[in-house]
């Protein structure tokens, strides 16, 4: 698996130490959940602080001239509640997240976007 994070889209803090500028650190996400979809063609990540407030959805698409997975779309807090399962489809471009709110949504990629299709 390699995957490639753009600072763009990560939530980073950058921090700087006696040193100068020090490497970028997630920013207190404590839980993680990845899931391939579309025959490994596509990575779907959710990052998240521990109480759910904070969410990063993430969709990657898998790039055959470098060998990476590059960030498509970032969703920020996908859900009102903390995010407890991500699931991507195994043979299309879709996938599915359920959260303490009471909801799931489906994602799916509509001309070259991720949209949220419920």
């Amino acid at each position: 698996l390699s995957v490639s994070y753009n600072q763009d889209h990560a939530p980073y803090a950058r921090s700087t130490g006696k040193r100068g500028p020090t490497k970028p650190k997630l920013g207190g996400a404590s839980t993680t959940m990845v899931s391939y979809c579309c025959d490994e063609k596509h990575l779907c990540t959710l990052e998240q602080n521990a109480d759910g407030l904070g969410a990063w959805l993430k969709f990657w698409r898998f790039n055959p001239c470098t060998q990476r997975y590059e960030v498509e779309r970032t969703v920020l807090n996908p859900h009102e509640g903390k995010v407890v399962c991500l699931l991507g489809h195994g043979t299309r471009a879709l996938a599915a997240t359920t959260s303490t709110d009471g909801k799931f949504k489906l994602w799916a990629r509509v001309d070259g976007d991720w949209v949220c299709s419920c």
